[in-house]
């Protein structure tokens, strides 16, 4: 399973109700549209044609450096969301963990 496929999965869940926020309750239209344009702005173009079981720690950091160092950047009402894509990586790797689509101790997110 690539990372585009695993974040598609993980859009499509979110977007159904089943991907669960604070309280336990379904993410908020306004979160999921956040998570969406993050991932679909810094994830997806810096890491979607990699296997998610090939990722690593070191992956994850320089995924951060990346957007941190404005290579997803694009001219937006706000650039705190180039600041923030990292932040909906954990999320995303829990959820597959979830979906038992493979084991969450594998997930690069979840030992940072």
């Amino acid at each position: 399973m690539t990372v585009l496929e695993l974040c598609e999965q993980y859009i499509a869940d979110m977007e159904a109700g089943l991907v669960l926020g604070k309280g336990g309750r379904p993410k908020k239209a306004t979160t999921v549209a956040t998570d969406v344009g993050r991932i679909r702005r810094h994830i997806i173009p810096l890491l979607g044609t990699r296997r998610i079981k090939d990722i690593t720690k070191p992956d994850m950091n320089n995924l951060m450096k990346d957007i941190i160092a404005g290579k997803t950047r694009v001219v937006m009402k706000t650039e705190m969301l180039a600041e923030q894509g990292r932040d909906v990586c954990p999320p995303v790797w829990r959820h597959s963990g979830r979906r038992q689509q493979r084991s969450a101790a594998h997930g690069p997110g979840r030992r940072m």
